[in-house]
């Protein structure tokens, strides 16, 4: 698998009319807090943005209808994702369209797989090898609460 580096997060919802960007330190980010600040929900955001479900996410939050841009580095070559609802979107780092989808399972999930270098496919229900969410190219890294 490649090495990804999460550059930063923009977050915009014309509901609330806000918009928030975070940026992230190529080497470490440490994201402390007290209490029902939103430590997790950058985190889930992010999460979120790659095609994945969360189990848990603020009933605000969902309302909100939050469009995401994760902007990230993988390998040497710069990238950005956006998500609105079931739209993701991938840019290179010219800005240029590299792919737009619709459905995680069979449109972004192999896109990112070969993006990623990611080459591990598990078995479905109906016994077939194939390639998983992206919520298994982060399992290494993140658990949800």
């Amino acid at each position: 698998m490649s090495n990804m580096i999460v550059k930063r997060i923009t977050l915009l919802s014309f509901i609330e009319k806000k918009a928030r960007r975070i940026e992230f330190h190529p080497n470490i980010t440490i994201i402390q807090g007290d209490n029902h600040t939103g430590k997790s929900s950058v985190l889930k955001s992010i999460y979120w943005t790659f095609g994945t479900e969360p189990k848990k996410i603020h009933p605000k939050w969902k309302s909100a209808d939050v469009i995401s841009i994760v902007d990230f580095r993988l390998n040497e070559t710069d990238y950005s994702i956006l998500r609105q609802k079931d739209l993701y979107a991938i840019f290179d780092s010219n800005g240029n369209l590299v792919g737009r989808f619709t459905k995680v399972t069979s449109e972004l999930s192999p896109f990112l797989s070969e993006l990623f270098n990611y080459k591990v496919k598990l078995m479905n229900k109906d016994n077939e090898a194939v390639i998983p969410t992206p919520a298994y190219f982060f399992l290494p890294y993140y658990i949800d609460q």
